[in-house]
């Protein structure tokens, strides 16, 4: 079985109608077959929930939609909440990559767990390639 750290730019385009969810969707196709384990970072349902307000914010999706994808969220179908990497890698790897904390945070808990990182934030597929921790 792989372990797969999801960031939350990937469990939105599954719920964002406007966004594209081609990688999710074989993710979580390779979820039910039991060939993957779905990992999340202590933060990433809030870090979701930001990107539902924004999009509503910003008009893609309406109040009773965002409503509804905040719910989805919590339904999620993933999800094991390992450990929380240790901080000093977090910020060694935000420094090293120009990451924000919250994305080194994802990487550093695919490079603690020797799982791969999921991702649609192109910078962040950029520094888990480079650390060789980019699932594809």
């Amino acid at each position: 079985m792989t372990s797969i750290v999801l960031d939350a730019s990937l469990a939105l385009s599954r719920i964002l109608p406007d966004e594209d969810s081609n990688l999710i969707d074989r993710i979580l196709a390779d979820r039910g077959e039991e060939r993957v384990e779905l990992l999340v970072t202590p933060h990433w349902r809030l870090e979701c929930w930001n990107g539902i307000l924004v999009a509503q914010r910003r008009g893609r999706i309406s109040p009773e939609d965002a409503h509804a994808a905040r719910r989805e969220v919590v339904v999620f179908p993933v999800l094991r909440l390992p450990n929380h990497a240790p901080d000093e890698l977090i910020f060694e790897l935000a420094e090293r990559h120009a990451l924000s904390i919250y994305d080194a945070a994802h990487l550093a808990l695919a490079l603690q767990e020797n799982a791969l990182l999921a991702t649609g934030d192109e910078r962040l597929a950029a520094a888990a390639e480079k650390v060789d921790a980019l699932w594809k």
